[in-house]
Protein backbone atom coordinates (compact mmCIF):
# COMPACT_ATOMS: atom_id res chain seq x y z
CA UNK A 1 0.00 0.00 0.00
CA UNK A 2 1.06 3.50 -0.31
CA UNK A 3 1.72 5.09 3.05
CA UNK A 4 2.72 9.07 4.10
CA UNK A 5 6.70 9.82 3.67
CA UNK A 6 6.59 10.76 7.01
CA UNK A 7 5.03 7.77 8.40
CA UNK A 8 7.68 5.62 6.20
CA UNK A 9 10.87 7.64 7.02
CA UNK A 10 8.87 7.28 11.05
CA UNK A 11 8.75 3.68 10.72
CA UNK A 12 12.00 2.83 9.58
CA UNK A 13 13.68 5.15 12.40
CA UNK A 14 11.73 3.03 14.99
CA UNK A 15 12.70 -0.22 13.60
CA UNK A 16 16.18 0.87 13.34
CA UNK A 17 16.03 2.27 16.57
CA UNK A 18 14.76 -1.04 17.91
CA UNK A 19 17.47 -3.31 15.99
CA UNK A 20 19.86 -1.52 17.50
CA UNK A 21 18.93 -1.00 21.09
CA UNK A 22 17.74 -4.81 21.18
CA UNK A 23 19.53 -6.81 18.92
CA UNK A 24 23.22 -5.90 18.01
CA UNK A 25 25.83 -7.08 20.02
CA UNK A 26 28.39 -4.58 21.60
CA UNK A 27 31.15 -5.35 18.95
CA UNK A 28 28.48 -5.09 16.08
CA UNK A 29 27.46 -1.32 17.59
CA UNK A 30 31.12 -0.40 17.71
CA UNK A 31 31.54 -0.68 14.08
CA UNK A 32 28.40 0.25 12.37
CA UNK A 33 26.85 4.23 12.30
CA UNK A 34 24.08 4.16 14.76
CA UNK A 35 21.22 4.06 12.58
CA UNK A 36 22.86 2.75 9.51
CA UNK A 37 20.95 1.28 6.88
CA UNK A 38 24.28 -1.26 7.00
CA UNK A 39 22.11 -2.47 10.55
CA UNK A 40 20.32 -4.83 7.82
CA UNK A 41 23.50 -6.96 6.25
CA UNK A 42 24.65 -7.30 10.07
CA UNK A 43 24.27 -11.12 10.74
CA UNK A 44 22.05 -11.90 13.38
CA UNK A 45 24.12 -13.33 16.21
CA UNK A 46 20.38 -15.83 16.61
CA UNK A 47 20.36 -17.50 13.60
CA UNK A 48 23.11 -19.10 11.77
CA UNK A 49 23.58 -17.76 8.14
CA UNK A 50 20.71 -15.03 8.49
CA UNK A 51 20.80 -11.53 8.70
CA UNK A 52 18.64 -9.10 10.30
CA UNK A 53 16.29 -8.59 7.24
CA UNK A 54 16.08 -11.85 6.61
CA UNK A 55 14.82 -12.68 10.36
CA UNK A 56 12.55 -9.44 10.68
CA UNK A 57 11.34 -9.80 6.96
CA UNK A 58 11.06 -13.72 6.55
CA UNK A 59 8.39 -14.91 4.48
CA UNK A 60 8.24 -11.12 2.91
CA UNK A 61 10.08 -12.25 -0.31
CA UNK A 62 11.14 -9.05 -0.63
CA UNK A 63 14.76 -8.19 -1.69
CA UNK A 64 16.97 -6.43 0.73
CA UNK A 65 17.13 -3.19 -1.62
CA UNK A 66 13.57 -2.98 -1.61
CA UNK A 67 13.17 -1.52 1.83
CA UNK A 68 16.46 -0.21 3.19
CA UNK A 69 17.73 1.37 -0.09
CA UNK A 70 14.16 3.53 -0.34
CA UNK A 71 14.97 4.67 3.42
CA UNK A 72 18.45 5.20 3.10
CA UNK A 73 17.39 7.79 -0.68
CA UNK A 74 14.76 9.20 0.97
CA UNK A 75 14.65 12.84 0.32
CA UNK A 76 11.41 14.90 1.84
CA UNK A 77 12.15 17.75 -0.17
CA UNK A 78 11.66 15.90 -3.55
CA UNK A 79 7.48 16.70 -3.08
CA UNK A 80 6.33 13.25 -3.38
CA UNK A 81 3.22 12.51 -0.87
CA UNK A 82 3.36 8.99 -0.99
CA UNK A 83 5.61 6.17 -0.96
CA UNK A 84 4.69 2.47 -1.72
CA UNK A 85 5.30 -0.11 1.01
CA UNK A 86 4.39 -3.83 0.38
CA UNK A 87 1.84 -5.20 3.09
CA UNK A 88 3.73 -7.91 4.27
CA UNK A 89 6.77 -5.70 4.66
CA UNK A 90 4.28 -3.22 6.37
CA UNK A 91 3.00 -5.99 8.78
CA UNK A 92 6.21 -7.16 9.54
CA UNK A 93 7.41 -3.78 10.49
CA UNK A 94 4.65 -2.82 12.31
CA UNK A 95 4.65 -6.17 14.49
CA UNK A 96 8.00 -6.29 15.03
CA UNK A 97 8.22 -2.11 16.54
CA UNK A 98 5.06 -2.96 18.49
CA UNK A 99 2.13 -2.36 16.68
CA UNK A 100 -0.48 -4.22 17.85
CA UNK A 101 -4.19 -4.62 16.24
CA UNK A 102 -7.02 -2.85 18.29
CA UNK A 103 -8.95 -4.85 20.95
CA UNK A 104 -12.49 -3.96 18.88
CA UNK A 105 -10.97 -5.73 16.00
CA UNK A 106 -11.03 -9.21 15.65
CA UNK A 107 -7.85 -11.24 13.59
CA UNK A 108 -9.98 -13.62 12.29
CA UNK A 109 -12.24 -11.29 10.47
CA UNK A 110 -9.07 -9.69 8.62
CA UNK A 111 -7.81 -12.51 6.27
CA UNK A 112 -5.96 -10.71 3.34
CA UNK A 113 -2.71 -8.53 3.75
CA UNK A 114 -3.98 -5.20 2.32
CA UNK A 115 -6.39 -5.47 5.38
CA UNK A 116 -4.08 -6.27 7.63
CA UNK A 117 -1.70 -3.77 6.67
CA UNK A 118 -4.21 -0.87 6.61
CA UNK A 119 -5.29 -2.01 10.02
CA UNK A 120 -1.90 -2.13 11.71
CA UNK A 121 -1.12 1.35 9.90
CA UNK A 122 -4.34 2.96 11.20
CA UNK A 123 -3.17 1.82 14.92
CA UNK A 124 0.64 2.64 13.68
CA UNK A 125 -0.51 6.06 13.91
CA UNK A 126 -2.68 6.06 16.25
CA UNK A 127 -0.09 4.98 18.89
CA UNK A 128 3.01 5.88 17.99
CA UNK A 129 3.12 9.54 15.94
CA UNK A 130 2.89 12.73 18.45
CA UNK A 131 -0.42 14.68 17.53
CA UNK A 132 1.76 17.03 15.36
CA UNK A 133 2.92 14.18 13.68
CA UNK A 134 -0.17 13.17 13.37
CA UNK A 135 -1.54 15.37 11.82
CA UNK A 136 0.89 15.65 9.26
CA UNK A 137 0.75 12.08 8.08
CA UNK A 138 -2.68 12.32 8.04
CA UNK A 139 -2.63 15.46 5.74
CA UNK A 140 -0.18 13.27 3.44
CA UNK A 141 -2.43 11.12 3.37
CA UNK A 142 -5.53 12.26 2.17
CA UNK A 143 -4.21 15.34 0.33
CA UNK A 144 -2.31 16.44 -2.58
CA UNK A 145 1.32 17.35 -1.48
CA UNK A 146 0.43 20.78 -1.90
CA UNK A 147 -2.32 20.77 -0.27
CA UNK A 148 -0.27 19.17 2.62
CA UNK A 149 2.58 21.55 3.22
CA UNK A 150 -0.46 24.64 2.73
CA UNK A 151 -2.19 23.44 6.01
CA UNK A 152 0.76 22.15 8.06
CA UNK A 153 4.02 22.08 6.77
CA UNK A 154 7.25 22.43 7.50
CA UNK A 155 7.28 26.27 8.72
CA UNK A 156 4.43 25.61 11.02
CA UNK A 157 1.45 28.00 9.82
CA UNK A 158 -0.90 28.85 12.54
CA UNK A 159 -4.18 28.65 11.01
CA UNK A 160 -5.85 31.16 12.66
CA UNK A 161 -3.81 33.97 11.34
CA UNK A 162 -5.93 35.36 9.26
CA UNK A 163 -4.11 38.39 7.97
CA UNK A 164 -6.86 40.76 7.12
CA UNK A 165 -8.31 37.68 4.93
CA UNK A 166 -12.02 35.99 5.51
CA UNK A 167 -9.87 32.82 5.49
CA UNK A 168 -6.86 31.58 7.32
CA UNK A 169 -5.42 28.94 4.78
CA UNK A 170 -3.82 31.02 1.90
CA UNK A 171 -4.37 30.11 -1.81
CA UNK A 172 -6.35 26.81 -0.70
CA UNK A 173 -8.35 24.54 -3.29
CA UNK A 174 -9.85 22.04 -1.86
CA UNK A 175 -12.60 20.19 -2.77
CA UNK A 176 -15.47 19.36 -0.83
CA UNK A 177 -14.85 16.20 0.24
CA UNK A 178 -11.32 17.12 1.84
CA UNK A 179 -12.27 20.22 3.89
CA UNK A 180 -14.72 18.03 5.31
CA UNK A 181 -12.44 15.34 6.42
CA UNK A 182 -10.00 17.78 7.58
CA UNK A 183 -12.53 19.90 9.70
CA UNK A 184 -13.61 16.48 11.60
CA UNK A 185 -10.17 15.16 11.52
CA UNK A 186 -8.64 18.58 13.74
CA UNK A 187 -11.65 18.49 16.09
CA UNK A 188 -10.95 15.03 16.73
CA UNK A 189 -7.28 15.29 17.35
CA UNK A 190 -8.64 18.51 19.58
CA UNK A 191 -6.92 21.27 17.31
CA UNK A 192 -10.35 22.82 17.44
CA UNK A 193 -9.03 26.42 16.46
CA UNK A 194 -7.61 25.40 13.66
CA UNK A 195 -11.05 23.78 12.60
CA UNK A 196 -12.60 26.98 13.48
CA UNK A 197 -10.59 28.40 10.98
CA UNK A 198 -12.13 26.20 8.45
CA UNK A 199 -15.41 28.38 8.65
CA UNK A 200 -16.71 31.33 6.96
CA UNK A 201 -16.35 34.63 8.92
CA UNK A 202 -20.33 34.79 8.79
CA UNK A 203 -20.89 31.31 10.08
CA UNK A 204 -18.58 32.23 13.02
CA UNK A 205 -20.79 35.09 13.85
CA UNK A 206 -23.96 33.38 13.00
CA UNK A 207 -23.25 30.63 15.66
CA UNK A 208 -21.18 31.93 18.11
CA UNK A 209 -20.81 35.54 17.48
CA UNK A 210 -17.72 35.37 16.95
CA UNK A 211 -16.44 33.78 19.30
CA UNK A 212 -14.13 30.61 19.05
CA UNK A 213 -13.96 30.50 23.45
CA UNK A 214 -18.07 29.19 22.54
CA UNK A 215 -17.11 27.08 20.06
CA UNK A 216 -14.37 25.41 21.35
CA UNK A 217 -16.64 24.82 24.61
CA UNK A 218 -19.47 22.75 22.64
CA UNK A 219 -16.03 20.00 22.32
CA UNK A 220 -15.43 19.85 25.93
CA UNK A 221 -17.16 16.40 26.22
CA UNK A 222 -15.67 14.75 22.60
CA UNK A 223 -13.27 12.20 22.43
CA UNK A 224 -13.08 11.10 18.94
CA UNK A 225 -14.91 11.40 15.53
CA UNK A 226 -14.40 8.34 13.33
CA UNK A 227 -16.30 6.65 9.80
CA UNK A 228 -16.95 10.41 8.79
CA UNK A 229 -18.75 9.88 4.88
CA UNK A 230 -19.08 12.52 2.52
CA UNK A 231 -21.95 11.93 -0.14
CA UNK A 232 -24.53 13.96 -1.86
CA UNK A 233 -22.08 16.92 -3.15
CA UNK A 234 -23.60 19.66 -5.35
CA UNK A 235 -21.41 22.23 -6.17
CA UNK A 236 -23.04 25.61 -7.88
CA UNK A 237 -20.64 28.23 -8.80
CA UNK A 238 -18.98 29.79 -5.51
CA UNK A 239 -21.95 27.79 -3.10
CA UNK A 240 -21.56 23.82 -2.32
CA UNK A 241 -23.89 21.46 0.22
CA UNK A 242 -23.47 17.90 0.70
CA UNK A 243 -24.12 15.37 3.71
CA UNK A 244 -22.21 13.94 6.31
CA UNK A 245 -22.56 11.28 8.69
CA UNK A 246 -20.01 10.17 11.38
CA UNK A 247 -19.48 8.15 15.07
CA UNK A 248 -19.24 10.59 17.40
CA UNK A 249 -17.14 9.39 20.72
CA UNK A 250 -18.49 11.66 23.40
CA UNK A 251 -18.40 12.19 27.41
CA UNK A 252 -22.21 12.26 28.74
CA UNK A 253 -23.56 12.55 31.93
CA UNK A 254 -26.75 10.66 33.48
CA UNK A 255 -28.36 9.64 36.43
CA UNK A 256 -28.94 6.45 37.39
CA UNK A 257 -32.86 6.18 37.04
CA UNK A 258 -32.77 8.09 33.95
CA UNK A 259 -30.16 5.94 32.27
CA UNK A 260 -32.86 2.88 31.39
CA UNK A 261 -36.30 4.36 30.00
CA UNK A 262 -37.07 0.97 29.03
CA UNK A 263 -37.14 -0.74 32.21
CA UNK A 264 -38.57 1.87 34.79
CA UNK A 265 -41.78 0.17 35.70
CA UNK A 266 -45.03 1.84 37.40
CA UNK A 267 -43.52 1.04 40.53
CA UNK A 268 -40.71 3.81 39.76
CA UNK A 269 -42.94 6.55 38.67
CA UNK A 270 -42.61 8.20 42.00
CA UNK A 271 -38.54 8.01 42.12
CA UNK A 272 -39.04 9.27 38.53
CA UNK A 273 -40.23 11.99 40.11
CA UNK A 274 -38.08 12.33 42.51
CA UNK A 275 -35.12 12.47 40.80
CA UNK A 276 -36.71 14.80 37.96
CA UNK A 277 -36.97 16.85 40.75
CA UNK A 278 -33.81 16.96 42.80
CA UNK A 279 -32.08 17.87 39.17
CA UNK A 280 -34.43 21.22 38.62
CA UNK A 281 -33.49 22.20 42.43
CA UNK A 282 -29.71 21.75 41.77
CA UNK A 283 -30.30 23.78 38.23
CA UNK A 284 -31.59 26.51 39.99
CA UNK A 285 -28.09 26.90 41.71
CA UNK A 286 -26.29 26.59 39.11
CA UNK A 287 -27.12 29.14 36.92
CA UNK A 288 -28.57 26.87 34.01
CA UNK A 289 -31.18 29.78 32.71
CA UNK A 290 -34.21 28.05 31.18
CA UNK A 291 -33.52 23.79 32.44
CA UNK A 292 -37.33 23.84 33.47
CA UNK A 293 -38.70 24.21 29.71
CA UNK A 294 -36.72 21.05 28.78
CA UNK A 295 -38.37 18.56 27.73
CA UNK A 296 -39.16 15.60 29.69
CA UNK A 297 -38.55 13.04 27.45
CA UNK A 298 -34.98 14.57 25.98
CA UNK A 299 -33.79 13.91 29.92
CA UNK A 300 -33.77 9.96 28.36
CA UNK A 301 -31.65 10.53 25.33
CA UNK A 302 -28.38 9.25 25.45
CA UNK A 303 -26.99 12.92 24.91
CA UNK A 304 -28.99 14.21 27.32
CA UNK A 305 -26.08 16.19 28.72
CA UNK A 306 -25.59 17.71 25.54
CA UNK A 307 -28.69 19.03 24.82
CA UNK A 308 -29.06 20.43 28.28
CA UNK A 309 -25.93 22.18 27.69
CA UNK A 310 -26.86 23.35 24.43
CA UNK A 311 -30.61 24.71 25.11
CA UNK A 312 -29.06 26.43 28.60
CA UNK A 313 -26.04 27.80 26.63
CA UNK A 314 -23.75 27.40 29.90
CA UNK A 315 -20.13 25.25 30.20
CA UNK A 316 -20.76 21.78 30.29
CA UNK A 317 -19.09 21.45 33.44
CA UNK A 318 -22.27 22.70 34.95
CA UNK A 319 -23.82 19.42 33.68
CA UNK A 320 -21.93 17.27 36.21
CA UNK A 321 -23.37 18.62 39.37
CA UNK A 322 -26.81 17.62 38.10
CA UNK A 323 -25.92 14.02 36.42
CA UNK A 324 -23.21 12.70 38.28
CA UNK A 325 -23.05 9.72 36.50
CA UNK A 326 -20.18 9.61 33.27
CA UNK A 327 -20.92 7.38 30.54
CA UNK A 328 -18.82 6.99 27.14
CA UNK A 329 -20.99 7.07 24.55
CA UNK A 330 -20.79 6.22 20.49
CA UNK A 331 -23.41 8.53 19.00
CA UNK A 332 -24.39 8.50 14.91
CA UNK A 333 -24.52 12.20 13.37
CA UNK A 334 -26.07 12.94 10.28
CA UNK A 335 -25.37 16.80 9.02
CA UNK A 336 -26.24 18.78 5.94
CA UNK A 337 -22.93 21.18 5.17
CA UNK A 338 -23.15 23.91 3.13
CA UNK A 339 -19.87 26.43 1.74
CA UNK A 340 -19.05 29.18 0.06
CA UNK A 341 -15.71 29.37 -1.84
CA UNK A 342 -13.52 32.01 -0.31
CA UNK A 343 -10.14 33.64 -1.91
CA UNK A 344 -10.18 30.04 -4.01
CA UNK A 345 -10.59 27.68 -0.72
CA UNK A 346 -13.88 26.37 0.12
CA UNK A 347 -14.71 26.91 3.75
CA UNK A 348 -18.25 25.74 6.04
CA UNK A 349 -20.87 28.01 6.11
CA UNK A 350 -23.41 26.06 7.63
CA UNK A 351 -23.99 22.85 9.68
CA UNK A 352 -27.68 21.46 9.86
CA UNK A 353 -28.63 18.27 11.84
CA UNK A 354 -30.59 15.99 9.63
CA UNK A 355 -31.24 13.42 12.47
CA UNK A 356 -29.08 14.20 15.49
CA UNK A 357 -29.35 15.24 19.31
CA UNK A 358 -27.27 18.02 19.12
CA UNK A 359 -26.77 21.33 16.41
CA UNK A 360 -22.77 22.26 16.66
Amino acid sequence: MDISTIAFKRMYELLTQKIWDDELTDAQKKKLKKMSYAIWAEDDPGKKGANFFDTIFNGVGLDRNHYWRKARDFNPNTGRNLLPLDDKALIAISLYIGVTYPKNVNKKDIRDDDQKANVLYQEFKATLLDDDERLEVEAQDRFDVNAAEKIIGSNKKDLNKTKNKEISIEGMNYDIEKVVGDFYHLLSASQIEKAWSLLTKNFQQRGWKGKYEDFAIGYTNLLAIKDVHVWDINIQDITADCKVFYMDKVLTFTDRILTDLDKITIGDVEELVRVIKKVLEKAGDTELKGFENIEVCKLFEPAASEYIWYKCGKNPEYIKSLMPIEKTMELPRLYNLTFSLVDGAWLISSITPIRSHLYR
